[in-house]
């Protein structure tokens, strides 16, 4: 399977999840399923396997079944139909219809570096504060999202990308669900909040040392 193919499952994912929004009641399926298929792409490319194939045709049955009950066509549709007839209007319905993130916290692919510093210091120190609202956690989320799909490291990093992008989805994810108890007041808030504070501090110091070297 090629880059090119990787690269349209990931965008399809990202398409899917938008035209869903995260009120449906697969949306948060749809996102593990995006961790798997991130892992297994990761793996896939050291080695592709017998065991990597099947798990990646289940994952891949899995969301045709979630789109076809959802929007009546399938997620290779969404992945492939468009593009194979020279139209790139799934990529960008997929951007116009994301949640939209405070300005500081847009990514641009083309200045990776300054970007990856402005994104940490700005969603840092959201989660520094002693209360985080829903509409923020909205916002560091879908700014996440962002910096994983338009992650770019340096050429002699290239092997660390997936790697990268499966860490920052899995933090945008684990905001997804602080969100659910953020206004609860309750001493699992403060333990959560440090806790993804935490994760987020390690997170960006590991890519701005590959960033900066």
């Amino acid at each position: 399977m090629s880059e090119q193919t990787f690269s349209d499952y990931l965008m399809g994912i990202t398409t899917l999840l938008s035209q869903l929004g995260k009120e449906h009641e697969r949306y948060f399926d749809i996102l593990e399923f995006q961790a798997q298929l991130i892992e297994n792409i990761e793996n896939t490319r050291k080695a592709d396997t017998q065991e990597l194939m099947a798990k990646r045709t289940h994952i891949i049955d899995q969301l045709n079944r979630i789109s076809e009950d959802s929007l009546n066509k399938s997620f290779n549709d969404i992945c492939f139909s468009k593009k194979n007839k020279g139209n790139t209007d799934n990529i960008v319905d997929a951007q116009e219809n994301m949640p939209n993130p405070i300005p500081e916290l847009v990514v641009s692919r083309h200045d990776s570096s300054q970007t990856i510093d402005s994104t940490s210091k700005d969603i840092i120190e959201v989660f520094d504060r002693d209360f985080v609202y829903p509409g923020e956690c909205d916002d560091v989320s879908s700014s996440l999202r962002k910096l994983a799909e338009t992650l770019s490291l340096k050429q002699e990093y290239l092997y660390l990308e997936f790697s990268f992008t499966r860490k920052i989805l899995a933090l945008a994810n684990q905001i997804d669900e602080f969100r659910k108890i953020c206004q609860t007041g309750t001493l699992q808030v403060e333990s959560e909040r440090r806790n993804i504070l935490n994760n987020m501090e390690n997170l960006f110091e590991e890519l701005n040392d590959i960033q900066n070297v």
